[in-house]
């Protein structure tokens, strides 16, 4: 019970304290087609609009009056699009929040040189991820886990619901992890809460994991990711880290990985790699 009660606090309030931060760094200057600029704070926005508040007031600008944008006096920015896609909110290091990847983006990502991820935004709400462990490949000469990953996503006004599932296949078996989960803010500042049933083929009464995740900016390029895993009010796993994205929408991450009664940490490396349209610089 006390792990369970340390996660939820840590998680939570860095989620508090990210959201001033956020509140103070997120300044947008909007440029509108016809010459005039608007000054505020950053709301929200989708394919829409872009919503900001100036002098206590929110205000919703049409996207198809803007000619351009910036946030946080950075360089400029042309395409929301290409702003959503900073810090790639749809997944934290290993498990996903309930954000989705957004229509038309892609990227792979690699974790420890033997994990291998594809991620395609198949629509506005649906993401399909799918990919492979090399490890088997290289060391003991046989096949690839390989894991297929479907999530639905759906919500507003900064709560997005999700369900979706992960099905690994090993030889001539298979396993699935399926999940439900909330998530609580902004692409850049959010908090997710989750739980995970695993299905092993064979056995029906598999335990309900609890996934406890947050993220939220240190830095305009810099983000702090943490995650918890929680079974029967104990803690299982406590992952965190940071995740750096560069100008050119290339994150590299950096963890480690608090497994309960283990004397070591699990280090973390990863890299994602933009492709196809969103291979365009977002800052």
């Amino acid at each position: 019970m006390k792990n369970f009660t340390i996660i939820v606090l840590i998680l939570i309030s860095s989620y508090s304290v990210s959201a001033q931060f956020e509140q103070n760094v997120e300044f947008v200057q909007i440029t509108m087609k016809d010459g005039s600029i608007k000054n505020g704070i950053f709301i929200s926005m989708d394919k829409k609009t872009i919503v900001y508040n100036a002098n206590g007031k929110n205000y919703t600008v049409r996207r198809s009056l803007i000619e351009k944008f910036k946030l946080n006096e950075s360089a400029v920015v042309g395409d929301i699009d290409e702003l959503e896609r900073k810090n790639y909110p749809e997944n934290y290091f290993i498990f996903p929040s309930a954000l989705p990847a957004g229509k038309g983006n892609m990227y792979y990502r690699n974790y420890n040189v033997f994990l291998n991820q594809f991620t395609f935004g198949l629509s506005d709400n649906f993401t399909l991820s799918t990919g492979f462990e090399s490890a088997s490949i290289f060391v003991g000469g046989g096949l690839p886990v390989m894991f297929f990953a479907p999530k639905l996503s759906f919500g507003q006004n900064n709560v997005t619901f999700g369900i979706g599932t992960t099905v690994f296949a090993f030889g001539g078996d298979f396993a699935s992890l399926t999940f439900v989960n909330t998530t609580l803010g902004s692409k850049r500042t959010n908090f997710t809460i989750g739980a995970s049933y695993l299905y092993n083929g064979d056995n029906l009464n598999s335990p309900i994991l609890l996934n406890l995740n947050a993220a939220f900016p240190i830095s305009e390029k810099i983000s702090f990711i943490g995650e918890g895993v929680i079974f029967e009010t104990e803690l299982v796993s406590l992952n965190l880290g940071i995740r750096y994205t560069t100008k050119n929408n290339i994150a590299v991450d950096a963890a480690i990985i608090k497994i309960a009664e283990a004397d070591f940490l699990i280090p973390v490396l990863g890299i994602t790699l933009p492709f196809g349209k969103n291979r365009k610089s977002n800052n």
